[in-house]
């Protein structure tokens, strides 16, 4: 499993994975959008093993051609690209009406396809929890390239990264406590 800087990881941090599981994340934000191609590498230097994906709609603009890599090798990666509008942590962190947080709206479910030269991919958009289950329950095994865009309202944020932004904000005022 592999999730990127900002809401991703924040959220990916709480999960709970199987014992033999391998977790690659980046700590703070030295380069977001890494993983789509760690990605890439990690299912290249083991195609048998399922590769996860976690990753923010603003990380992967910044290296989306590399689905086309993971296509044109037939990789079999579940990508599960977590779409609010933007950068979310930083909306969290410096304000939510920063209009460089905002990006530009891509068609990620047609993306993938787009992209399709010589390899096969599926594609999902869900916007709630049972419809994101049953689309989970089908890539245990997963066939081809899967893309599962998971709409998200603008400001949602996982817990950890809202304890955070609230200790963030009490250091930043100037009114530590003890």
């Amino acid at each position: 499993m592999l999730a990127d800087q900002g809401t991703a990881a924040f959220g990916a941090a709480a999960l709970r994975l199987p014992v033999d599981s391998r977790f690659i994340v980046q700590p703070l934000w030295g380069s977001i959008g890494f993983t789509l191609p760690a990605a890439f590498g990690a299912q290249t230097a083991c195609p048998d093993r399922r590769v996860v994906l976690i990753v923010g709609d603003g990380a992967a603009q910044l290296t989306a051609q590399e689905l086309g890599s993971m296509l044109r090798d037939g990789l079999k990666p579940v990508i599960l690209l977590l779409n609010n509008g933007g950068y979310t942590v930083e909306r969290a962190i410096h304000g939510p009406n920063q209009r460089y947080n905002d990006i530009a709206g891509w068609d990620w479910t047609a993306l993938a396809r787009a992209m399709q030269v010589c390899g096969q991919s599926r594609s999902w958009r869900v916007s709630q929890t049972v419809q994101l289950r049953e689309v989970l329950a089908r890539l245990e095994a997963p066939l081809s390239l899967s893309l599962v865009e998971v709409m998200l309202p603008r400001d949602d944020v996982p817990a950890l990264l809202a304890a955070v932004t609230r200790s963030l904000e009490q250091r930043n005022s100037g009114r530590l406590s003890g």
